[in-house]
This record gives structure tokens, sequence and C-alpha cells, in this order.
């Protein structure tokens, strides 16, 4: 009985240790905030196209929300380079 306990015990550990991970970091701190800019810049660029795409809107009469007959949703997101949707 002792040694049962004893086999699963050594099973046991020799299972936790081989799969446990470590828990270094995967990006430096220079890289985290480098990133984080990024994210900031591509969110500001993100709502000025947005905005400027309801603006472009408003002007042409172009349908921001639409539903389809399929339940297809079409929502505008945004313009191209040439202003379109």
């Amino acid at each position: 009985m002792i040694r049962k306990f004893i086999l699963t015990l050594l099973c046991s550990l020799i299972f936790i240790t081989a799969f446990s991970q470590n828990q270094s970091k995967l990006v430096t701190d220079d890289q985290y905030n480098s990133l984080q800019k990024l994210a900031i810049s591509f969110k500001k660029n993100s709502d000025q196209n947005r905005a400027k795409a309801f603006s472009l809107a408003k002007e042409n009469n172009w349908t921001i929300f639409r539903v389809e007959k399929d339940g297809a949703i079409i929502s505008l997101q945004g313009v191209d380079d040439l202003g379109y949707p």
C-alpha cells in the first residue's frame, strides 16, 4: 500500500515538473511601452478615419447601418485613401 502511494506521488511530481511552465516575461518593459504607444496611435487613426467616414456619409447620403434580409449586418467603419467606404 505504501509502495503504491510513493509510486503515485513520484509520478505526480514528475508530471507536474515536466509540464510546469517557465514564468519568464515574453516582452521587455521597453517593448511593452513601444507596443502601448503603437496601440494608442492605431486607435487614434482609426477614430479619425471613422469620424471622416461619418462626415462623408452625411455629405454623400451613404447608409451608415443596415441589416440585410439574411440577417447580415453592414456598418460603416471607415474610408480608404480615395475616400470610398
